[in-house]
């Protein structure tokens, strides 16, 4: 896969790097120093952000991605394309901060729980969505170069010790509640400013104040594309922060708290996911646009099967650590109720994992209309099945929910690709990568429970990581696996290849 395995390698470590950093402050910085109230207040306000991007910069992530190969020349700016988007995302924040001042003494009533922290900090909104906003236009031209370790290294890395650092301040009593709160909002104007200044060291941030005809020529067909997109794209931001928003309105910023602590958990296993994507994307839509679908069905299978042998052996670590991972963090007790939350989301995005790239191929081809209803029955899914499981189960129904809907979401897809295109990314090897997760699973019963529970968590990583690996192996599961294997043998061994 070349540039795909190149980038999604360095992406996967990059996001890894974020994980280690996410977990201390997740498992461990936050509930030591942060109520539940508190943790729900930084969810609410982060994920209220995350919905309203897409509509603030109307599209223009996805447009770069698919129109950049034709608009690429470097020599001629790429006749302004990236002014274009900037002018666009402008115009969108604007209007939204209009109507967001407008409108904010009835959001600050609406918002309101019994602690009342999120409509105290609503306000941070409108630059939290600024920041955001021109940073995803930042990021996706760069994944449209090709360059997606530096964004990832930003996203997962670079905010997640900004947050740390902003509640470790908090806790040594540098900083109050308000302080910490504007501080973390504060690293996204930071990293926006660090995405530019790595488009300038490329020498690609390119903001010609003349935007040529042939953009201005594109742009109704760009605009046709970006409101389907956008649709499509809201709609799975929705999904992904419907269930803490509903879980914070529905059962309080507390439960809303414990529910992030264990949706965090459960959502470190798409880690592998995303850095694919990210660099897949422009791939897909060189070869779409080429017209080469046989290329295309044998990246949608190479995909599918690494990403669900990544996401099995992640998803078993996890499940079967979750009692020890929860005794180790602070305050555990508390956010135990999570437990079931954990296995629930993880999955959910297993789920996501086995059906690969299924996105990327709807919404860069040229049956990209069809997502949009897609993205409807998943929308309309999640907020129903939350609405019927959240009071009943509390936060467990809220993960339900997300697994029903994203196994609803995925099985559309998947047969549409399969009825329409032709390919399907699942093989016997898709079946042979579950056995092996069945066995492994069923091994680490035979490992007596240690006393000492991180001694526990090290030796049950070990024999999971260990019988799954083996069995992917001595079974050919995956080809890249494989030869990665040999290929990491032989540097360690000196051993030359045959």
């Amino acid at each position: 896969m070349g540039i795909i395995q190149r980038q999604g390698l360095w992406g996967a470590f990059a996001s890894y790097v974020g994980v280690l950093i996410g977990a201390f402050n997740v498992l461990w910085l936050y509930p030591r120093f942060l109520q539940p109230e508190e943790i729900g207040l930084l969810r609410g306000v982060a994920d209220t952000a995350a919905i309203l991007v897409p509509f603030l910069v109307m599209g223009m992530p996805p447009v770069c991605i698919r129109y950049f190969p034709m608009f690429q020349h470097n020599e001629q700016k790429h006749y302004g394309l990236l002014t274009f988007m900037h002018l666009v995302a402008l115009l969108g924040f604007l209007v939204f901060a209009l109507l967001f001042g407008l409108s904010l003494p009835w959001l600050k009533v609406f918002v309101t729980d019994s602690s009342g922290l999120l409509a105290q900090y609503l306000p941070l909104l409108l630059p939290l969505c600024f920041f955001m906003m021109f940073y995803s236009v930042q990021e996706s031209y760069s994944r449209s170069l090709h360059k997606t370790v530096m964004p990832a290294f930003i996203n997962e890395g670079f905010l997640r010790l900004g947050a740390g650092l902003a509640v470790a301040l908090y806790a040594a009593g540098r900083l109050g509640q308000s302080g910490w709160i504007t501080l973390y909002v504060g690293m996204y104007g930071a990293a926006l400013l660090l995405m530019v200044a790595y488009l300038k060291k490329l020498g690609q941030w390119h903001l010609p104040f003349h935007i040529d005809r042939r953009v201005w020529q594109k742009a109704p067909e760009m605009g046709g594309y970006a409101f389907f997109v956008l649709l499509g794209s809201l709609g799975a931001m929705l999904v992904g922060k419907i269930d803490s928003l509903m879980v914070i309105k529905l059962s309080g910023l507390a439960d809303g708290g414990i529910y992030s602590i264990a949706l965090f958990i459960g959502t470190v296993i798409e880690i592998p996911r995303r850095a694919l994507s990210q660099i897949s994307a422009p791939v897909v839509a060189k070869q779409i646009a080429q017209n080469e679908w046989d290329k295309v069905a044998m990246l949608y299978r190479r995909i599918s099967i690494n990403q669900t042998i990544v996401g099995l052996l992640l998803l078993l670590g996890i499940w079967v650590n979750i009692n020890n991972l929860f005794a180790l963090m602070p305050n555990g007790s508390v956010f135990l109720a999570g437990k079931y939350v954990v296995l629930y989301i993880g999955l959910a995005k297993l789920v996501d994992m086995c059906t690969g790239i299924n996105n990327e191929i709807i919404t860069l081809s040229r049956y990209y209309r069809y997502y949009l209803p897609m993205m409807f029955v998943l929308v309309s899914l999640t907020i129903v099945t939350n609405l019927l499981l959240i009071p009943p189960l509390g936060i467990t129904g809220a993960a339900i929910a997300t697994l029903i809907a994203l196994l609803v979401f995925n099985l559309l897809k998947y047969v549409f690709i399969w009825w329409v295109i032709g390919i399907q990314p699942f093989t016997i090897h898709t079946l042979g990568a579950f056995g092996a997760a069945a066995v492994t699973y069923g091994a680490q019963y035979f490992m007596p429970t240690m006393q000492h529970i991180a001694l526990d968590l090290m030796l049950r990583s070990v024999l999971v990581g260990g019988v799954f690996v083996a069995l992917t192996l001595l079974l050919h599961l995956s080809p890249d696996a494989n030869r990665f294997w040999q290929i990491a043998w032989h540097k360690v061994t000196g051993a030359k290849k045959q």
